[in-house]
């Protein structure tokens, strides 16, 4: 967002506060986001497996250790990979797991 918006930072390396309190805005946003999409009980296998489905994950393992190790292992947090796992985007390419 910093060069998006160009910000400068100061002295200290530090964005400007305004810079700040928009960047914690768009942080609580993606949060609100997931977790009205997916809900917040991380022992809910449907909701983790529609993140694997979302991200076309193939093929999605059964067992929700193995799903979590997969989705750990992507590392999913870019905009467009939250993106696509909130339904808004396609993702680009399917992501193959091959411990399955």
């Amino acid at each position: 967002m910093g060069k998006q918006f160009k910000w400068e930072k100061n002295n200290l390396g530090e964005y400007p506060p305004k810079s700040q309190v928009a960047w914690q805005n768009f942080r609580i946003a993606m949060v609100q986001t997931f977790n009205g999409t997916f809900g917040t009980d991380t022992e809910d296998r449907q909701a983790w497996k529609q993140i694997g489905m979302r991200l076309n994950i193939s093929p999605l393992p059964r067992k929700l250790h193995d799903l979590r190790q997969v989705l750990y292992t992507i590392r999913c947090y870019s905009c467009a990979n939250l993106g696509a796992i909130a339904g808004y985007v396609d993702p680009c390419q399917p992501l193959r797991y091959a411990g399955c």
